[in-house]
């Protein structure tokens, strides 16, 4: 385990730590650190958790991440990120956390990440992401916090997301959003769908 988070640390995160093979938790967040995310994490091949949040990381997400198969937790949020969210990522199936909100990523949400069964939360919120909220996220039977909200998201709330009955956090306020709200969504405890100012679907 490799804890340097809450310090001042400046500059680029060091390519070598991708040597470290037996490396299970990497925690740099709440630093200072700039410039990309080195591709040569994604030899790490036990790392379970990686947390970079509150930096002041740019680039995009590197493809080498995708190759972390035993990720449980992956955290970049409130960083400087710009690109599009990698499909790739919907092949960790061990990963139960998701959570890039607050960056500049543009581009879809990739219908892969519908395979993710195991995630619990995504926070993909406030960020540029555009098009449609995949119908593909019903398939999240174990997800429990979704907030997808101060996006450019556009279309109908899909009635998939009804599916998802361990869900207790909702958010989607900020986006364009169109049609009608699923009526199975009445059932999620804590929720901004009266900010929609959209009407429930008829039974």
């Amino acid at each position: 385990h490799l804890y340097l988070n809450g310090n001042l640390l400046t500059g680029a995160i060091p390519p070598a730590l991708g040597n470290l093979a037996r490396l299970d938790e990497l925690h740099l967040n709440d630093n200072k650190l700039t410039g990309e995310l080195p591709g040569e994490l994604g030899r790490l091949d036990n790392l379970k958790y990686l947390n970079l949040d509150y930096n002041r990381l740019t680039g995009s997400i590197p493809a080498g991440l995708i190759d972390l198969d035993n990720l449980v937790e992956l955290h970049l949020r409130h960083n400087r990120l710009t690109g599009s969210i990698p499909a790739g990522l919907g092949g960790l199936t061990r990963l139960r956390i998701l959570s890039i909100s607050h960056n500049a990523l543009t581009g879809t949400i990739p219908t892969e990440l519908g395979r993710l069964s195991g995630l619990h939360t995504m926070y993909l919120n406030d960020n540029r992401l555009t098009g449609r909220i995949p119908t593909e996220l019903g398939n999240l039977e174990n997800l429990r916090d979704l907030r997808l909200y101060n996006n450019h998201l556009t279309g109908e709330i899909p009635a998939e997301l009804g599916q998802l009955d361990n869900l207790l956090h909702l958010y989607l306020q900020g986006n364009r959003l169109t049609g009608c709200i699923p009526e199975a969504l009445r059932s999620v405890d804590n929720n901004d769908l009266e900010r929609l100012e959209l009407p429930f679907c008829d039974l």
